[in-house]
């Protein structure tokens, strides 16, 4: 969706007068916006014709609504919400093309919160597309002086860590290796780790984060959760606060402490455990009990000719024959 623009500042402060979810009267808004009805008008069919899944529902005699409300990422001055305030680097982004390719392009800028992505990026290419305001679209860099060993047991260590976090909200999230994010055996979100550097220059990370907070309804050919869903929604401002403490504490654990260590948190946070899987391969399906991650964060699979061990990035997960849950 290129050329798709962003609400502008007097665009925002009529969300924001909206995100109660309650209806208010024309006049009122206009009043309060110091526009003239006719103008505020306009602006809100503009809205609702911009392709960013925005809603505002308007009534003879009650006015303007947004069902259900909009958790904002910024106040109606266009500053953070107050758990955002003081995070250095940070970015926000009403509507833009991928958080994690406008990170990449702002060398100063260290994390990147975005309203609206029109093309998000997930593991091969998959897109996941959520209403405005609905979800959590973070990126977050990080840089390391040199190249971590072990580099491919980021993925499921970071996802520990977004599980962990939201374990101590009181969201029961686990990982499906590699990089997913699961809650009650759907999809509640995805990490994608993706790195730049030269051997002697060291290694830059851009770790993206997609979870589902308050949608309600999506096209997605698999099954997805979300908070709102589950009953467990929380203020998207104050999660994503949690979320980029944890990331950050996870990235700068990683090169220091044994891999070992890091890996024995994984068990009580891995949603395959006790499960039949079936993986794709390299365009080949390989069928077996799950055993667990290796020494090397890989998946341990025991085929009916022996025990296999697959690495991040190389396969696809699916539940094979006698497994629950989603894919």
């Amino acid at each position: 969706m290129p050329g798709v623009q962003g609400p502008d500042a007097l665009e925002h402060a009529l969300l924001a007068a909206l995100a109660d979810g309650e209806w208010h009267s024309g006049a009122d808004l206009a009043q309060a916006l110091g526009r003239s009805r006719a103008a505020l008008a306009k602006r809100i069919a503009g809205l609702n014709d911009a392709d960013i899944g925005l809603r505002i529902a308007s009534r003879h005699g009650l006015g303007y609504r947004i069902a259900g409300g909009l958790d904002l990422l910024e106040d109606a001055h266009g500053q953070p919400q107050a758990a955002l305030r003081g995070l250095p680097g940070l970015r926000l982004l009403r509507v833009c093309d991928s958080s994690s390719t406008r990170l990449q392009a702002e060398p100063e800028a260290r994390v990147c919160l975005a309203e609206y992505q029109t093309a998000g990026r997930g593991r091969r290419g998959r897109r996941w597309q959520a209403g405005y305001a609905q979800n959590l679209l973070l990126s977050l860099r990080h840089r390391y002086p040199s190249w971590p060993t072990d580099l491919p047991a980021l993925s499921p260590l970071i996802g520990l860590a977004v599980a962990r976090s939201l374990a101590a909200d009181g969201i029961p999230a686990r990982v499906k290796w590699p990089n997913d994010i699961w809650l009650e055996g759907r999809k509640l979100g995805g990490v994608l780790v993706e790195t730049r550097g030269e051997a002697q220059s060291g290694c830059e990370l851009i770790v993206g984060l997609g979870l589902n907070v308050h949608m309600q309804s999506a096209t997605v050919d698999q099954p997805w959760h979300s908070l709102a869903l589950a009953g467990l929604a929380r203020p998207r401002a104050a999660l994503a606060s949690r979320l980029i403490a944890a990331l950050e504490q996870a990235l700068e654990d990683f090169p220091r402490r044994p891999l070992a260590e890091q890996l024995a948190a994984y068990a009580p946070f891995d949603a395959l455990q006790g499960q039949d899987l079936a993986i794709e391969d390299a365009g080949a399906r390989i069928e077996g009990a799950y055993r667990g991650l290796s020494a090397r964060a890989g998946l341990r699979l025991q085929t009916a000719t022996g025990e296999r061990e697959f690495v991040v990035g190389e396969v696809s997960v699916r539940p094979g024959p006698g497994a629950s849950g989603g894919s």
